[in-house]
C-alpha cells in the first residue's frame, strides 16, 4: 500500500506511562500489572508469576487446562493472554514483522519519562475529581477498596 513508517511524522504521545506503552507486545500486560500493583503497596511486595500466552490456539489451549485443572495452581498466578502472536504487534494489520514491532514497542516504552498511570499527574488530578487525593487512598477507601479485592 505504499507506507514507509520511517517517513512518517513523530506523534507525540507523552502522557503515556511506560508501562502503558508496552501493553501492545507480548509481556506488556504482566509487567504493567507488576508495576501497578507494587506501587499501590510498596510496602508489601507483591509477587506476581505471570505467564504470557500469546495467539488464539495457544490461549484457547492455556484455558482450557486451567478448566480441567491440568496446571498446577501455584505455577503462575496471573495470565497474560494475547490473541495475535507476539501481541498486538503481531496483528493481522500490522505492516513490520513481530520481532520488529516489538523492539519498536520497547523503545517507545524507553522514551516515556512516565513509569506508571500514578506518575502521570493529569492522572492524578482525574483521581482527585473522584475524590481519591493519593494512591494509598486507593487501596483504603471503601468504594475503590471493593473495585481491587477479588472474591
Amino acid at each position: 500500500i505504499g507506507i514507509n513508517v520511517q517517513t512518517l511524522p513523530s506523534d507525540e504521545k507523552d502522557q503515556a506511562s511506560f508501562v502503558g506503552r508496552l501493553y501492545a507486545r507480548t509481556g506488556g500486560v504482566s509487567l504493567s500489572v507488576k508495576s501497578v500493583v507494587n506501587r499501590l503497596e510498596p510496602t508489601r511486595l507483591i509477587k506476581l508469576k505471570a505467564k504470557q500466552v500469546d495467539g488464539v490456539k495457544n490461549l484457547k489451549e492455556a484455558l482450557n487446562a486451567l478448566k480441567d485443572n491440568k496446571e498446577e495452581p501455584h505455577e503462575y498466578n496471573f495470565l497474560e493472554g494475547m490473541g495475535c502472536i507476539g501481541g498486538c504487534v503481531g496483528g493481522p494489520r500490522t505492516i513490520i514483522d513481530t520481532e520488529q514491532g516489538t523492539r519498536f514497542a520497547n523503545q517507545f516504552g524507553e522514551d516515556s519519562v512516565i513509569m506508571t498511570p500514578f506518575d502521570n499527574v493529569n492522572v492524578m488530578k482525574i483521581l482527585k475529581q473522584l475524590g481519591i487525593s493519593s494512591i494509598e487512598e486507593l487501596i483504603t477507601n471503601e468504594k475503590t477498596k471493593k473495585l481491587l479485592i477479588r472474591e
